[in-house]
């Protein structure tokens, strides 16, 4: 198995969207991405290699050592003498033009073999839109036609002109929800909430469908609760990762993840309806074998999805609100609970470092490489970061 170099870059859509080798993202976003550039520490291998834009956060590093964590060796794109002897296999977060001109520039520089899995080309933008997600969904749907435990109320209505929305408006009977092709991170989204909305004269959704062409609108769902379906795809193959349970906002950010979430007796654990579970992760494997858009794709794929409450007061299971063609949190989060001791349970969420600091100091208990009990940061806790990932254990 070769060695990877894994890269954090949680801006890949917005690099997407832009379209360009050169993007730079907002300060704001910046911060976030180095608070949380060492995330993919817990992907990867002992072997392997963490590349992040900062310093090296030795402190963090060490602690992790400390409880008996296997942590790969972490080096920073400010070195200009890092010690990859071995060919490597670059793993961004997601890809872009951006992480592709970047990282093909850090392996130029310091005279390294850097193999990537997936080729950007001329198909890829699209490929990495909620157009794919949309192909999905068609064929998710007839699978599904006549399925007791998974629902799909009404496949997105695709919009390229403001008129659209006018009759959407009018002949809609419970609120929708407007997406656009390109977003990140629970962005890109406007809820129509009535009829009344008049959404096609929102100057937000103007500018999104002059900038990105076409928008996707479809019912805003009574949710129960968020969760996301993992997978791996190697050339034709597809693997099933695992499950993960999370929650989100309102307005579809993402908050945080469960671990171990068997164990919590706070869990809505009579929401989880195992058949459909079981279901929907055979029909998404067999679906994304069938999916024409990702045949060149190459990584991870995660599809959220949700237990919702339908007009008749029962629960249901959508299987495939969104998917991500990258990594993302709910993965990171499947690889978390290996390190989790069995009989633990718990939640971790990002909070800004002022809040982080609300918990401090605070006590933990570990045993034989497992997190037990108590308080943990997850990512580096030093002034120079605006956010941490805390995770709360029982």
């Amino acid at each position: 198995m070769s060695k990877k170099l894994y890269y954090f870059n949680p801006t890949c859509e917005m690099e997407v969207v832009n379209d360009t080798p050169y993007y730079t993202a907002p300060k704001m976003i910046e911060s976030l991405k180095k608070s949380l550039s060492i995330v993919p520490i817990f992907l990867a291998n002992e072997d392997d290699y963490i590349l992040i834009d900062d310093d090296i956060p030795v402190e963090f590093i060490e602690m992790l050592k400390n409880y008996g964590l296997t942590v790969p060796k972490v080096i920073s794109l400010k070195n200009s003498n890092n010690e990859i002897v071995d060919a490597v296999e670059f793993e961004p977060w997601g890809w872009s033009k951006s992480v592709t001109q970047k990282v093909r520039k850090f392996a130029l520089d310091n005279d390294i073999t850097l193999k990537e899995n997936y080729l950007w080309d001329s198909d890829s933008r699209k490929m990495l839109s909620r157009f794919s997600g949309y192909e999905l969904l068609k064929i998710v749907s007839k699978k599904i036609s006549i399925s007791k435990n998974l629902s799909i109320p009404q496949l997105p209505i695709v919009v390229t002109k403001l008129d659209d929305l006018v009759d959407i408006e009018k002949e809609m009977k419970t609120p929708m929800l407007i997406k656009t092709p390109w977003s990140a991170s629970g962005r890109g989204l406007y809820n129509i909430r009535s009829n009344n909305e008049r959404s096609y004269e929102s100057q937000w959704v103007k500018a999104k469908l002059n900038e990105q062409k076409t928008l996707f609108v479809e019912p805003l769902l009574n949710k129960k609760q968020d969760l996301s379906f993992h997978f791996y795809k190697d050339g034709s193959q597809i693997s099933f990762v695992g499950i993960n349970y999370f929650e989100s906002a309102k307005d579809g950010k993402f908050q945080g993840c469960y671990v171990n979430y068997k164990q919590n007796p706070d869990f809505n654990l009579h929401i989880i309806n195992k058949d459909a579970i079981d279901e929907a992760k055979i029909i998404l494997q067999e679906s994304l074998k069938e999916l024409s858009s990702i045949v060149n794709y190459s990584g991870y794929i995660g599809i959220d999805a949700l237990f919702f409450e339908d007009v008749n007061g029962e629960i249901s299971l959508h299987p495939a609100i969104e998917m991500n063609l990258r990594k993302t949190m709910g993965l990171v989060n499947i690889f978390i609970e290996k390190n989790i001791d069995k009989d633990s349970y718990g939640f971790w969420e990002i909070v800004s470092r002022k809040e982080y600091l609300q918990h401090c100091p605070h006590k933990n208990s570990v045993n034989n490489g497992k997190l037990v009990s108590g308080k943990f940061n997850l990512s580096p806790n030093d002034e120079s970061r605006s956010v941490v990932m805390l995770l709360k254990l029982v």
